[in-house]
């Protein structure tokens, strides 16, 4: 799709880097005046103290200690084969949603109401024979409950969760098309640490003031700073992926012949986004840092309301937090799309959803609960295959496994973050679709023909 493009938002790339300058200048003075690297304080010598200490360990279980330091060589491999082949699941994952996405939806709801249904007959059985009458009834209850409500859902949504699902597929689909942006996740996570890195260091800077001199207006307003890069970075670093993945895939989407796509989109969406888009990416990551600096304010607060009160807000707080992480998404779709500013985008994406809502509510549930089974899937290999390669269920291999279990969490939480994007960039692009074209030979439809058929029906 050709569009004339022009910077947008460009005002708020500049706050942006006005902002950044006084954050540097806040790291400067915050070193410059801790006391905690003042050369002429003197501080305690722990080091003979540990030498001692250490010293007396080893003295007494230096042949424990050599023990367990050789088993844990032996076996410090684990981890990292299960981390290398939760990436391996992950992707295989996909690959089976890329051609089974259906299959894989409804047998694992068929599998879910059978487990539902197992537990309710359990539940009967257990209390005619009058046993813990209570916990059968309550058991029964939840289980009759539940797959009603699945049962009633599925048959009412049917056709929301098979189009659902032909969505996922084409996520699927378009994920594996574009490998070389497997390796975003990575740039995001390490582009993270990097903005995380410096606001730690400044944090504990003005920590260790406030603990000699106490908190003064200074201490508050040098952490509101903080506070506010940090936010305002780690949002903006997750919106360039976001906006770099979106225009990737709705550049696929939008090429009526798939085997033509432009050789280098993933290159040149990068280069749009940079030179066209950074001030859309401030002004979408500075609303949801002022939303991060007002719940943190709550959270400091909230003590001193009930605890009703507390809970209301809390709730209110996630809710209000998931829609606007969602709205800007599929704001940044619109202006990789269209080049639109923010809030044109975030207005025609609303518009866009709010006249599918349906749609919308199910395609959000249906790539949720996929992306939930993987996440299983994987978490489960890895932790479980991890424990069995060890012989004693001992604190090597309960911290081994813990290991490689959070590392393949990290793993495939970037796979599936780039199943999730393409969920919604393919989807607001299918609804946009329908609603500009008519399948003639002027506007043909660029959705795929199994999504056609669906929609059509």
């Amino acid at each position: 799709m050709k569009v004339k493009r022009g910077p947008t938002d460009e005002k708020y790339i500049k706050a942006l880097g006005i902002f950044l300058l006084i954050w540097l200048a806040v790291a400067l003075y915050a070193h410059v005046s801790s006391p905690a690297f003042d050369s002429g304080s003197k501080g305690v010598n722990y080091n003979s103290r540990f030498s001692d200490g250490f010293g007396y360990y080893s003295r007494d279980k230096r042949s424990t200690s050599d023990e367990v330091a050789a088993k844990a060589m032996s076996k410090i491999h684990v981890p990292f084969i299960f981390i290398a082949l939760s990436a391996v699941i992950s992707l295989l994952y996909v690959y089976v949603i890329r051609y089974h996405a259906k299959l894989v939806i409804f047998t694992v709801i068929f599998l879910i109401c059978l487990l539902l249904l197992i537990g309710l007959i359990a539940s009967t059985f257990i209390y005619q024979g009058g046993k813990q009458e209570a916990a059968a009834i309550t058991t029964a209850l939840a289980c009759g409950t539940l797959l009603f409500i699945i049962v009633l859902a599925v048959v009412l949504l049917r056709r929301k969760i098979i189009i659902a699902a032909e969505v996922v597929r084409e996520a699927c689909k378009v994920v594996l098309f574009f490998p070389q942006l497997f390796i975003l996740p990575i740039i995001q996570f390490v582009a993270s640490i990097f903005a995380v890195g410096p606001v730690v260091y400044v944090y504990g800077c003005i920590w260790s003031k406030a603990v000699i001199e106490g908190r003064s207006m200074e201490f508050y307003l040098l952490t509101f700073l903080n506070s506010v890069g940090f936010y305002w970075s780690i949002f903006f670093i997750r919106a360039f992926i976001q906006m770099t993945l979106s225009g990737s895939y709705a550049t696929w989407f939008w090429t009526l012949n798939k085997r033509f796509v432009p050789q280098g989109t993933v290159s040149h969406t990068v280069k749009t986004v940079v030179r066209y888009h950074t001030g859309t990416l401030a002004y979408g990551s500075l609303i949801l840092t002022i939303f991060q600096m007002i719940r943190e304010f709550f959270n400091s607060v909230k003590h001193r309301c009930g605890p009703c009160v507390a809970c209301c807000c809390q709730w209110y707080f996630d809710v209000l937090e998931q829609f606007l992480n969602y709205l800007n998404r599929n704001a940044y779709v619109m202006t990789a799309v269209h080049g639109t500013d923010f809030v044109q985008s975030a207005k025609d994406a609303f518009n866009l959803l709010m006249r599918n809502i349906v749609g919308v509510a199910v395609t959000t549930k249906v790539t949720r609960f996929v992306i939930f089974i993987g996440m299983m899937l994987v978490l489960n290999i890895s932790f479980f295959g991890s424990l069995a390669q060890f012989d004693n269920m001992d604190e090597i291999a309960v911290s081994f496994s813990l290991v490689a279990l959070f590392g393949s969490a990290l793993v495939a939480d970037a796979v599936f973050f780039l199943v999730d994007v393409a969920t919604d960039t393919i989807f607001l692009c299918v609804l946009e679709d329908y609603e500009r074209n008519d399948g003639s030979e002027a506007r043909p439809y660029y959705t795929s023909s199994e999504l056609r058929t669906l929609f059509l029906k």
